[in-house]
């Protein structure tokens, strides 16, 4: 079953990467008494897998991020958890629900309280280039304090890149806030094992799947209004027995596997022809200077962002002068 999602909360789903089934499917575990894995920052902008008992915890679950996750010891506390009959809801990417149903599998763990959400996934880069490029923010703005991959603010489409700047408000798609995610949309840096994923399928190992609904635009336009539709995979039984009381809460169309069928529901992404040369100059080179080559950070790139927000300005001046006259 293939549903296009958003959330009746109008303030959930602009906090959400698209449409807010994650936090009303949360939500439901933790009016519960259940515990809910999800990945968050650290306060070093690590990114790794957590639990929350409360919604507060959970919000940092919120919003995509772009890295992999270090899991710990969290199958094992899941163990615990299940053995003392307490809901657990763990999401992830389809290669860690997999592991982690492997592991209660060879464990003989009685999973009937567990729902698994599994998210559409591009693979994972490196850990080390979101170092580099973490620490190249913090000599640029040593007071940045929040980071978002899919800003809103602009549109919900797109990579849209903000930080939160102490005393300065919010910054967005400068080249140097670009950089990671133009590295890891042309395919540099995702891990190799990623280009043959075995989990780049409509059939999935989850009880449920949430992404974005790419292409709502075409297939249900009168649904589309830019601020985010989430596509919802119903696997399993238990999966639709759990969407079905979370129902309520939200906005449901109904889909087909023609109308939702993206790249990574058919095939791993494909690794960038210039994957060996980006390797070898950042060996070489360092990381600025594959920002450079390879992201757009170059005097010509700054250049560029610089006259598009000059451009803007006008479009706005022109357009309050409009008004004035009217």
């Amino acid at each position: 079953m293939i549903y296009a999602v958003k959330n009746k909360s109008e303030q959930t789903r602009a906090s959400s990467t698209s449409g807010g089934i994650f936090t009303a499917a949360s939500d439901y575990i933790l009016d519960n008494n259940g515990v809910v894995y999800g990945v968050k920052f650290d306060e070093d902008f690590n990114v790794l897998h957590d639990k929350a008992f409360s919604k507060k915890e959970r919000d940092k679950f919120r919003g995509s991020k772009y890295v992999q996750s270090y899991l710990g010891d969290i199958f094992s506390e899941i163990v615990d958890q299940l053995q003392g009959d307490q809901k657990v809801l763990f999401s992830g990417t389809p290669c860690q629900v997999a592991g982690l149903l492997s592991f209660l599998t060879k464990k003989k763990i009685n999973s009937e309280n567990l729902l698994t959400v599994d998210i559409v996934c591009h693979g994972v880069p490196s850990p080390m280039i979101w170092q580099n490029h973490i620490s190249k923010l913090l000599h640029k703005y040593s007071s940045f304090f929040d980071y978002n991959f899919r800003d809103k603010r602009v549109g919900w489409r797109g990579a849209n890149v903000s930080i939160g700047i102490k005393n300065k408000g919010y910054q967005i798609n400068s080249p140097v806030l670009l950089s990671f995610v133009r590295l890891y949309f042309r395919s540099f840096i995702t891990r190799p094992c990623c280009h043959k994923c075995q989990y780049t399928s409509i059939n999935r190992h989850s009880d449920i799947t949430i992404g974005d609904f790419w292409g709502i635009e075409k297939s249900m336009p009168e649904f589309d209004d830019n601020k985010g539709v989430s596509l919802v995979l119903v696997n399993s039984e238990k999966g639709n027995s759990f969407f079905q009381n979370i129902s309520p809460c939200l906005i449901i169309k109904e889909s087909n596997k023609t109308d939702c069928l993206q790249p990574q529901l058919q095939y791993p992404t494909k690794p960038s022809i210039r994957r060996s040369d980006f390797w070898r100059d950042y060996n070489k080179y360092g990381y600025d200077y594959i920002c450079r080559k390879y992201a757009g950070c170059s005097f010509i790139g700054y250049l560029k962002y610089n006259l598009k927000k000059v451009k803007i300005l006008k479009h706005v001046y022109h357009l309050l002068m409009g008004l004035k006259k009217k």
